[in-house]
């Protein structure tokens, strides 16, 4: 397969991508000629802010022909619409779409340390341009040819293929999150005949709860809720929201404060152990013959060691 250009990628997303399409012309050149400045000028798919070159935001205005206050302006927006990432510090990012994956950065970091060595004197055995050339077996007349199947092992396979898996099990469905975003873009207050229905960060936030172990339906309900309660305190101090991606500190608090409520049997269970150790204190304390119980009797895990 022929390998895709950076400059392939960027003119994919320009023919394709709805946001894109709805932004003036002016800022769609605006954002082309940052993402070139981020892939030549930066590393990893992030261009740091600084005090000289293009990390510094005058010489950035300067190489798209604007001003700091128009490039400003259109930076918010592009962000605003998860066209670039940018942090609290302001370096600038590209979008998910464009950022280089593991294997790229892999032959990149390959390519700075001096690429492959070559090998010196190769045997024949390992010199490629023997690679199909039949050689001597040891042996007599009764030395029999036996073929080795070629297996294809983990270790064989590409970067590509040996994340394909972990990527899958730790990525939330489709599915889940076009019902999901679409949920908590109406719970921020948004309204898609007016705005733009953009709701592309809640894949994010769905990975995150994935990865934190939640189920679909305790998701759904800890992501619409926490945007659901935000929007409100905001729309009560008038500062409302501009975009869904205002949403995803409170959603990463959320999910790393989460706490799975015990089921109706494990309560139960709980209040069974709590009332045979009641009693064991009480016979104790009467002189009485007892057995301290224990939590394993009543399907419980163990306490963890103070």
């Amino acid at each position: 397969m022929a390998r895709v250009s950076f400059e392939q990628k960027v003119i994919a997303l320009m023919q394709s991508d709805a946001r894109l399409a709805v932004v003036a012309l002016a800022t769609v050149t605006v954002w082309c000629r940052v993402v070139m400045l981020i892939h030549q000028h930066g590393d990893g798919g992030l261009l740091l802010r600084m005090g000289f070159g293009f990390g510094n935001p005058n010489e950035i205005a300067k190489a798209v022909g604007a001003t700091e206050t128009q490039l400003e302006t259109v930076l918010s927006d592009l962000v605003a619409r998860q066209l670039l990432t940018r942090d609290e510090e302001g370096s600038l990012g590209l979008p998910a779409q464009l950022m280089p994956t593991r294997r790229e950065i892999a032959n990149r970091n390959n390519g700075k340390a001096g690429g492959r060595p070559r090998k010196a004197n190769p045997t024949p055995a390992e010199d490629p341009r023997q690679r199909h050339a039949p050689l001597p077996i040891a042996g007599g007349a009764e030395t029999q040819s036996v073929t080795q199947p070629h297996a294809r092992t983990r270790e064989s396979l590409s970067l590509a293929s040996d994340r394909s898996l972990e990527a899958q099990a730790s990525r939330a469905s489709t599915d889940e999150f076009q019902r999901v975003g679409r949920a908590a873009f109406f719970a921020a207050g948004f309204d898609d005949a007016k705005d733009f229905p953009n709701w592309g960060i809640a894949q994010q936030w769905l990975n995150e709860a994935v990865s934190a172990g939640l189920t679909p339906e305790e998701r759904a309900e800890l992501i619409v809720e926490t945007v659901r309660e935000v929007a409100e305190r905001q729309a009560k101090r008038g500062k409302p929201p501009s975009h869904l991606g205002y949403f995803t500190r409170a959603v990463s608090d959320a999910v790393k404060a989460f706490q799975r409520q015990p089921d109706a049997a494990t309560q139960e269970a709980s209040r069974a152990w709590s009332d045979a150790l009641a009693l064991h204190c009480k016979r104790k304390a009467e002189g009485l013959p007892t057995v301290m119980p224990t939590r394993e009797q009543f399907g419980l895990p163990a306490l963890a060691a103070a």
